[in-house]
C-alpha cells in the first residue's frame, strides 16, 4: 500500500531567532498546537510555525496558510519530533512538511531612527490611549486606564480582577523607569510577569510590549546611555517559574527590542507619525490573540510614556 503524502507548506518569512535556532540544531518538538501556530521546542528554546495572518516577528516562521484554516487540522500532535533537512521542516517523518526560503531571506522588524517631534509623540500617545480604552478589549489589562484621571466618557469603566491586580504595580512601573529606580522596577516585575490566564498571560503582554517600546523610544531619543538595557533585563530576569516557556521567548525579545510586526508598526507610528496613524495601527494589533493585542498596545503606551517622562524629569 502506498503512504498518503503529508501536507506541504511554503514559509514565506523565517524570524532572526528561529532562523538562529535552526541553524543549531536539527531536532525539536512540537510543543503546543493551534490554529494559529505550532509552537516549537528546541532545547530551552521555542520558534512558532504560523499562519500568514499572524505575521513577521523574531521567533516566527510564517508560512502561506491563509486566515480560517487551521493547523491544528493538519495531523500534527503535540510531542511529535520535527527535523531540519536541508531548507525544509519535517514533522512526523513527513506528516507535514514546511519548505524554508534561502537563509537570510526574513527580516525582523526593529526601529532604529531618531525622534523627530517629541510634543508630537505626547499627542500620538493620547490618541493610543483613546483607542486602547474605546475599541481595545478591556478583559486583560487595559482597564488599568481607567484607574487614571484620563478615563474617557463613552464606555463605562470596567477592570477585570488581573486589571485591579496590576494598576498598582503598572503605576510603580513607569515611574520607577522615570525616576531611575531599578529595584522598584524588579519588584514590580515580580508582581506582573505572571498574570493573568493563557499561554502569554496578560502581565507578560503588556511587559512585552513596555519593554520593546522602552527600548526603542530611549534610543530614538538619542539617548546613549544603558539604562533601558538595564531596566529590562531587570524585567526579563524575573521570569523563572512566574510564566509559560512561550511567554519567557517573547519577553527575552522584547529585551532586546523586538516584537511582532504588528506591535513594531504601532510603536513606529506612536513615535514617528500623526495622531491619526495611530488608529489602523492599533486596531491591528488589537486583533492579535484575545486581549494580547490589547495589552501589548498597552506596553506600547506606558513604556513610550516611562521614557518620555524619565527625559522631562531631567528636563531633557
Amino acid at each position: 500500500m502506498t503512504q498518503a503524502r503529508g501536507r506541504l507548506l511554503t514559509a514565506t518569512d523565517v524570524g532572526s531567532t528561529a532562523e538562529l535556532l535552526l541553524g543549531k540544531a536539527r531536532v525539536g518538538s512540537v510543543q503546543g498546537v493551534f490554529p494559529k501556530a505550532l509552537n516549537v521546542l528546541v532545547g530551552e528554546r521555542m520558534f512558532c510555525i504560523v499562519r500568514s495572518d499572524v505575521g513577521r516577528s523574531p521567533m516566527n516562521v510564517v508560512c502561506d496558510v491563509a486566515e480560517g484554516a487551521s493547523l491544528a487540522e493538519f495531523g500534527v500532535r503535540p510531542g511529535m519530533q520535527i527535523r531540519r533537512k536541508g531548507r525544509s521542516l519535517v514533522v512526523n517523518g513527513g506528516a507535514l512538511t514546511v519548505r524554508l526560503p534561502p537563509s537570510g531571506a526574513g527580516a525582523s522588524p526593529n526601529i532604529r531612527r531618531l525622534f523627530l517631534d517629541v510634543r508630537q509623540t505626547w499627542a500620538n500617545l493620547a490618541r493610543l490611549r483613546d483607542e486602547i480604552i474605546l475599541h481595545g478589549n478591556l478583559m486583560g489589562l487595559g482597564g488599568v486606564l481607567f484607574a487614571a484621571p484620563w478615563t474617557q466618557k463613552g464606555r463605562p469603566a470596567e477592570m477585570s480582577p488581573a486589571a485591579k491586580a496590576a494598576a498598582s504595580p503598572l503605576a510603580e512601573m513607569v515611574d520607577a523607569v522615570a525616576e531611575g529606580n531599578l529595584e522598584t522596577v524588579s519588584a514590580a516585575a515580580r508582581e506582573l510577569i505572571g498574570l493573568g490566564p493563557g499561554l502569554t498571560p496578560a502581565g507578560d503582554d503588556v511587559l512585552a510590549g513596555l519593554m520593546m517600546a522602552l527600548l526603542i523610544s530611549w534610543k530614538a531619543l538619542g539617548r546613549e546611555d544603558d539604562f533601558a538595557e538595564r531596566v529590562n533585563s531587570r524585567i526579563s530576569s524575573q521570569t523563572d517559574g512566574r510564566t509559560t516557556r512561550l511567554s519567557t521567548e517573547f519577553l527575552l525579545h522584547a529585551a532586546r527590542g523586538l516584537g511582532s510586526e504588528r506591535a513594531a508598526s504601532l510603536l513606529d507610528r506612536v513615535i514617528f507619525g500623526r495622531p491619526e496613524d495611530i488608529q489602523p495601527a492599533a486596531r491591528r494589533l488589537f486583533d492579535t490573540g484575545a486581549t494580547s493585542g490589547t495589552d501589548a498596545a498597552l506596553g506600547i503606551l506606558l513604556g513610550v510614556t516611562a521614557s518620555l517622562e524619565a527625559g522631562r524629569r531631567k528636563g531633557a
